[in-house]
């Protein structure tokens, strides 16, 4: 039996560079949870299922996939986005842009949700 690679497979980044299997489940873990664009008020969720990272929009959900460290696009080739995570250090927040042609930017803020 061949021993697993440590490499994702899924994942080759645009500088030929693929993500290790370790980091890649933590560099996910690090991108769930709620955001809320303020300017129309909508909330998405980001969640793993499957080891793979999954946006739920209202009552629809699809999978994106890393195409750069920070960047994504969604596996559906019918959604034409890209998705940009920017970490603010200094506040260490995480805003998720979204950019489709044609369309100005969105920029959505993360959630802390409390009980």
């Amino acid at each position: 039996m061949a021993a697993e690679s440590s490499f994702c497979r899924h994942c080759v980044l645009r500088d030929g560079k693929r993500c290790q299997v370790g980091s890649i489940d933590q560099e996910l873990k690090n991108k769930t949870g709620f955001f809320l664009n303020l300017k129309t008020g909508s909330v998405w969720e980001l969640y793993i299922q499957d080891r793979k990272l999954i946006i739920k929009v209202f009552n629809f959900s699809f999978q994106i996939t890393p195409s750069s460290e920070s960047r994504f696009r969604p596996v559906n080739t019918l959604i034409n986005l890209e998705i940009e995570f920017e970490k603010l250090s200094a506040i260490n927040d995480l805003h998720m842009h979204l950019y489709a042609k044609g369309i100005k930017r969105a920029t959505f803020f993360s959630m802390l949700l409390r009980k």
